[in-house]
C-alpha cells in the first residue's frame, strides 16, 4: 500500500507542475534559471524518451498499459523483492502513469525541463530514470544476497557459507 501512495503522490505533483507550466508558459517559450545553465521550455513531446517513437502516441500507451497490467499481476511475487527494488518499481510506474495520462489526454506529454545539452524532460521522466538505478540497485543487492547458500552443519545449527566463484558461474 506505501507504494500505491509513492505512485500516485508521483503522478499527482507531475501533472501538478505540468499544469502550472501549460497555463504559465508558451510553447518554446525559454525561461533562464539556476544561472542560464537550466531553462524553463514549453515542449510537446509526441514520442517516447529523447523523441523517439515520434507520433507512436497508440504504441507507447499500449506499452505503459502493459507494464501496468504486468505490475498488478505480479504485485505480489514483487513483494519479495528488496525494498530498493519495490520504491524503483514505485517510481517508474508513477512516473510512466504522469506520462501516459498526458498521452490520453493530450496525445502528447509535456516537457519543461532544459538543461541546454540534453533533450527537454519532465519530472515524470526523472522518476523513471532514478526508479529505474533503484531496481538495479534492489536486483543486484538481491543477487548478492542469493551468493551466499545456508549449510547444515553436524550439530543441528545452519551456517552460511558463500558460494565459490565457480559456483556463482
Amino acid at each position: 500500500m506505501p507504494y500505491f501512495f509513492l505512485i500516485i503522490t508521483i503522478c499527482v505533483i507531475d501533472q501538478a507542475v505540468k499544469a502550472a507550466v501549460e497555463r504559465n508558459i508558451s510553447l518554446l517559450q525559454d525561461i533562464p534559471m539556476i544561472g542560464g545553465y537550466v531553462s524553463l521550455t514549453y515542449v510537446r513531446n509526441y514520442g517516447a524518451a529523447f523523441g523517439i517513437f515520434e507520433s507512436q502516441t497508440f504504441l507507447l500507451s499500449a506499452v505503459t498499459g502493459a507494464v501496468f497490467l504486468l505490475a498488478w499481476v505480479y504485485r505480489k511475487k514483487l513483494r519479495q523483492y528488496p525494498k530498493a527494488l519495490q520504491i524503483g518499481a514505485a517510481m517508474v510506474l508513477g512516473g510512466a502513469l504522469g506520462n501516459f495520462i498526458d498521452r490520453l489526454r493530450l496525445g502528447y506529454v509535456i516537457d519543461y525541463i532544459d538543461v541546454h545539452f540534453w533533450p527537454v524532460f519532465n519530472i515524470a521522466d526523472i522518476m523513471i530514470t532514478a526508479g529505474a538505478v533503484w531496481i538495479a540497485f534492489g536486483y543486484l543487492s538481491a543477487h548478492k544476497d542469493r551468493s551466499n547458500v545456508p549449510v547444515e552443519s553436524g550439530n543441528g545449527l545452519t551456517a552460511v557459507q558463500e558460494k565459490t566463484e565457480e559456483e556463482r558461474g
